[in-house]
């Protein structure tokens, strides 16, 4: 499928941010109260960037200036493309990739002496990934909501537990030192589409981040841990594992205007329907409804919708 790229203006969504109900413990969320949540915790930035076909954009929020973390793409014959986030402090960086190839990513680390990190398995063409993203903000606890991403705390910090080292939380600044000498490493990133966004959360627990605007593309958080562990009878333990290449960002996906975290029928009729002022779309929805990126909702999007479920160029 081609995807057509547009050139934006300022989108007229104003994004009102609230509080979102607290929950009692252990209750589930109903429909409407993760949709609103959902809405609550995201934010629309004025920041775009185009990104040409087969090239990959690197950026940079939060992140510590001397990071060891590094984004890299791998071809099938094992060649590597890789930007140190490092680099990224004075802006982002455009890393072009050969054509007719398919790369694989991955959030390595480089200590000098050692290095490992989280790998994506899936080899993915981006000779078809051009076009215009947009930056967002987002609370990470809302937006990884499934059973397995429940671990990651409303401050954006995940706590592993180990048979070695016990209990510890990683706040994806790089590097925690502690007393007697160990040292946590934790990394993360955001993919989606061409774009790779290194990142730590705020102390809201929210990360910024570039979303790709092609229908279905969707962005999911890459994270890595490893530590080095001193016993106390002074013997040191290598600890990695734990991390993710695929952890997928809900409801931030053009085209789902339903929220339901997937793109299909449904969405188009929720378009209809909000035209015909039978239901109202809330500002999230406003904004990945808004598929054919005119900045206004209308039976234009409903039929790129469906030209995509079709498998048509839209």
């Amino acid at each position: 499928m081609k995807k057509i790229s547009f050139k934006l203006g300022a989108l007229a969504l104003s994004v009102i941010l609230a509080t979102a109900s607290a929950l009692s413990a252990g209750a589930a969320q109903t429909d409407s109260e993760r949709v609103s949540s959902y809405s609550s915790d995201f934010k629309l930035l004025s920041s775009t960037v185009d990104i040409s076909d087969n090239q990959i954009y690197f950026s940079r929020y939060n992140t510590p200036s001397d990071s060891i973390y590094i984004g890299s793409f791998s071809d099938e014959n094992y060649n590597k493309y890789s930007v140190n986030f490092s680099e990224l402090m004075s802006g982002g960086k455009f890393l072009s990739l050969p054509k007719n190839q398919k790369y694989k990513f991955s959030l390595r680390y480089d200590l000098g002496s050692s290095g490992g990190g989280s790998s994506d398995g899936t080899y993915r063409s981006y000779s078809n990934t051009g076009g215009t993203y947009r930056k967002v903000r987002v609370k990470l606890s809302t937006f990884l909501n499934s059973e397995y991403d429940s671990k990651f705390a409303s401050d954006g910090s995940v706590t592993n537990t180990d048979s070695t080292y016990g209990s510890h939380t990683f706040r994806f600044g790089d590097v925690d030192i502690t007393s007697d000498g160990s040292k946590y490493y934790s990394g993360m990133c955001v993919r989606s589409g061409a774009a790779i966004t290194a990142v730590t959360p705020n102390s809201n627990g929210e990360i910024e981040f570039y979303l790709d605007t092609a229908i279905g593309s969707g962005a999911n958080v890459c994270t890595d841990f490893y530590t080095i562990y001193k016993h106390s009878d002074g013997r040191t333990s290598y600890i990695g594992g734990g991390g993710s290449t695929g952890s997928s960002l809900h409801a931030l996906r053009f085209g789902d205007a339903d929220s339901s975290c997937f793109v299909n029928v449904s969405d188009a009729t929720k378009i209809q329907s909000a035209i015909a002022g039978e239901c109202s779309l809330n500002d999230l929805q406003k904004f990945v409804s808004d598929v054919n990126l005119d900045n206004n909702i209308s039976i234009k999007d409903v039929t790129c919708i469906q030209k995509y479920l079709a498998d048509l160029d839209y």
